[in-house]
């Protein structure tokens, strides 16, 4: 439980510096990178109660 908290905290520290790498680095706008945000709740959105019921 610690262990994810921690991972969790810090994967939510450094999340807004990922936008500012795809907007530098590969190009990417801040529209497409909503879309893409967008994207990966919604796959987890859609697999995470599955997956749930899968480790149960």
């Amino acid at each position: 439980f610690i262990a994810g908290l921690i991972g969790f905290a810090a994967f939510m520290m450094v999340e807004p510096f990922f936008a500012v790498y795809a907007e530098e680095n590969l190009g990417i706008s801040k529209s497409e990178w909503g879309v893409l945000n967008i994207f990966f709740s919604l796959v987890i959105l859609v697999f995470a109660i599955p997956c749930g019921k899968l480790i149960d």
